[in-house]
């Protein structure tokens, strides 16, 4: 390339750089024009792309594409992946792969094919054309071609025909062989390819929870849940969080105090693993208050990791739900007194003894004579409790 196409190159993209509405871009394409470069393909490609990706403006990007007497590859390729991500334009995605096959120029590359996929529901069709152009061992390919034979045909026999053909797997090809049977209701082999998976990535985890909970099996999906934070120690996202939120809600429309007690599950789990962002996250989700198995969970999560800010502010709502129980008292002042926040102690104490809150004592349980017996730590309540504390004496002095 000589030094005044180079120039020119340099001056057309500093200019588009600084395009921020159509009309730049117009005046733009008209300097280009005029100069005798309307149907260079390097220029007509970049205004293509800044037409999509940085004003969404789809009818001008046609209609550059339009008027190019010879569009190569790279301009089909980027016009057809553009529409192919927008579910609004999956059709215009198909007619304009369609257009080029019948023009028998360019001749399509495999990295178009993915997306023309992903806008076709004839999936069998383009697949005949992929094996005649010899791209069907492509790993791209066969794994666009998974998803699409499960996401528009239902047909889970080819999706697994192509994946059982494919010489090399990645962690999107298993992903996309997961989603497949969850699709059509084959939870069981999508748990089955899930486990033989060499590496799993967050995208695999929510494709797994996600179909567990599409398909009605909520507590699967919060037992993955579980095993992905405290067993895979995966990072979860949004999407995880919701897919988790959605199972344990579906659950409780099942039987309310389940629905509580699986949200609790859920933030000891997060909780634990220290995603207190996470934890709060579901609890501000939950379509109900949160009750102290909640709070509780939380509490638990912050005394392994030493959050006592979080901590002071569970312990403050467990004291709102249950004033009179001294133990959230106790615990506050004890969290208080670590801090040297001994104000914050005495107000505390003066706080518990203003409302007579009482510290719920630790009990234990026996079973006998098929008979469950509750007793307290020295206690005589019980009629023959002399004669019970004679004989554990007497069991004390035999043991020394």
């Amino acid at each position: 390339m000589n030094t005044a196409n180079q120039n020119l190159n340099q001056l057309a993209l500093a200019i588009l750089s600084k395009c921020n509405n159509l009309n730049h871009l117009k005046q733009l394409q008209s300097y280009l024009t005029v100069i005798g470069h309307s149907q260079t393909q390097f220029y007509s490609f970049k205004l293509v792309r800044f037409c999509i990706l940085n004003l969404s403006n789809f009818n001008y990007a046609r209609y550059i594409f339009n008027h190019l007497h010879s569009p190569n590859i790279y301009l089909f390729t980027a016009l057809v992946t553009a529409y192919a991500s927008n579910p609004d334009h999956h059709l215009s995605a198909f007619e304009l792969y369609r257009d080029m096959v019948r023009r028998a120029h360019p001749k399509p590359n495999h990295f178009i094919f993915p997306h023309v996929l992903k806008s076709c529901q004839n999936t069998k069709v383009v697949h005949s054309q992929i094996a005649k152009l010899g791209f069907s061992q492509y790993p791209v390919v066969q794994t666009a071609l998974v998803d699409s034979y499960s996401r528009f045909m239902s047909d889970i026999g080819c999706a697994r025909q192509v994946f059982d053909e494919m010489s090399e797997r990645n962690v999107v090809s298993w992903t996309a062989m997961i989603t497949g049977y969850t699709r059509v209701g084959e939870v069981g082999n999508a748990i089955s390819i899930f486990d033989k998976m060499p590496e799993r990535d967050v995208p695999s985890w929510n494709s797994i929870i996600a179909g567990c909970t599409q398909n009605g099996l909520f507590i699967e999906a919060i037992c993955l849940f579980r095993k992905m934070i405290l067993v895979a120690q995966s990072k979860p996202n949004q999407v995880t969080t919701v897919c988790a939120l959605s199972a344990c809600g579906h659950t409780g429309m099942l039987q309310l105090g389940k629905w509580i007690e699986h949200y609790g599950c859920l933030v000891d789990i997060l909780g634990r693993a220290g995603r207190f962002e996470e934890a709060l996250e579901v609890v501000r989700e939950m379509k109900i208050e949160p009750d102290e198995v909640v709070w509780g969970s939380l509490l638990n999560g912050c005394k392994v990791h030493g959050n006592t800010d979080l901590a002071e502010s569970a312990i403050k709502k467990l004291i709102e739900i249950d004033p009179k129980n001294g133990g959230y008292g106790i615990m506050l002042a004890n969290l208080y007194g670590g801090l040297g926040k001994w104000d914050e102690v005495r107000k505390v104490r003066k706080m518990l003894k203003d409302h007579n809150a009482y510290k719920t004592p630790g009990c234990s349980w026996i079973e006998v004579d098929n008979e469950v017996c509750q007793f307290y730590s020295v206690d005589k309540t019980h009629p023959r409790s002399e004669e019970i504390y004679r004989i554990l004496e007497n069991l004390r002095l035999g043991v020394a």
